[in-house]
């Protein structure tokens, strides 16, 4: 083998290490920055999940991740949360949190993270409403595994006042402020490129 062949070879090993150092970080952070989100929290007297930035922070990691990385922030994020970590909303160890009430959302940020990265890769240039209308799967996904998980616990009637009604006009906002971000999320993207 030349030198020069060699050179070339171990610069590309160099680069390999180095992205798969920057997709790791990428999906620590993430997963720190979806903690981040779920201590903004607004507790509802009578529901035992709170309002939180959540399913926003998931939008955002659609958006800069993509489906992939995404997604495995989110898995990272709840493992974090099985392992006990405060990361759960209200900073509260919750290493059981497959058994709460708040399980299915959780199941749901996953799901959701993987659909809406898909959906975004596949629809990369979108107008404002047809961007709008795909985060809205984003927050209805998790709406909906959630309402499910729930009505295992207090039956579906209950679970859709309790744990769907409440969160629509939050996710009104949370849509449209993540349809609003997602261009100026793009145009930073293509700086980093």
């Amino acid at each position: 083998m030349s030198p020069e062949i060699l050179r070339k070879t171990q610069v590309a090993a160099k680069l390999a290490g180095y992205k798969e150092v920057i997709a790791i970080t990428s999906i620590l952070v993430g997963s720190l920055m979806l903690a981040l989100c779920a201590q903004i929290a607004f507790p509802l007297p009578f529901s035992p999940v709170p309002i939180t930035l959540q399913s926003f922070g998931i939008a955002l990691l659609a958006m800069v991740l993509g489906p992939r990385y995404a997604t495995l922030a989110v898995l990272t994020y709840l493992v974090e949360a099985t392992a006990g970590l405060p990361v759960l909303a209200g900073g509260i160890p919750k290493p059981f949190w497959m058994i709460s009430p708040t399980a299915g959302y959780l199941v749901g940020f996953a799901l959701s993270a993987y659909l809406t990265g898909k959906l975004l890769e596949k629809y990369p240039q979108l107008s404002f409403a047809k961007t709008w209308a795909l985060f809205s799967i984003n927050e209805l996904t998790i709406l909906t595994c959630g309402t499910i998980g729930l009505s295992f616990i207090i039956g579906l009637e209950n679970a859709l006042w309790i744990g769907a009604a409440p969160f629509i006009p939050g996710a009104l906002l949370k849509i449209t402020v993540a349809a609003a971000a997602k261009r100026p999320v793009d145009w930073i993207k293509s700086l980093l490129k």
